[in-house]
């Protein structure tokens, strides 16, 4: 039985072969922004693109911290709440041909990150 305050998200493979999540984030009520964001643990700091960092920015989804540095709350994947977490604006999404990136800051905030390669079900307890 899986534990209560355990995250379950799918998954999906991207064309490309990365590993994507799709978060959702609140507009108005019953309609949501979908931001879909590759999976890098390998990657440090959690990234954005320019361009849907513009966009988050004007749909007031994003906040500036300083500099190149933004928070994002209120995300949601597979309707289930996640943490605020730091963005860094970045080139690197735009070149891979995706909006962001989950990097390791991000998998940081869980005790336990697990990753079943079929169905590809991403599984995360929270500190």
């Amino acid at each position: 039985m899986a534990n209560e305050r355990e995250l379950s998200i799918q998954a999906i493979r991207d064309p490309r072969g990365w590993l994507v999540i799709h978060l959702m984030l609140p507009l108005i009520p019953r309609t949501r922004w979908r931001l879909d964001v590759m999976l890098n643990s390998g990657r440090p700091q959690s990234v954005i693109s320019r361009t849907s960092r513009d966009r988050l920015v004007v749909l007031d989804l994003l906040r500036h911290e300083s500099g190149d540095r933004y928070r994002l709350a209120g995300a949601e994947a597979d309707g289930q709440p996640l943490p605020d977490f730091p963005l860094r604006l970045s080139a690197g999404p735009a070149l891979l041909g995706v909006e962001g990136m989950l990097g390791l800051d991000f998998f940081d905030q869980f005790v336990r990150v697990c990753l079943d390669t079929d169905p590809l079900l991403l599984t995360l307890l929270p500190r």
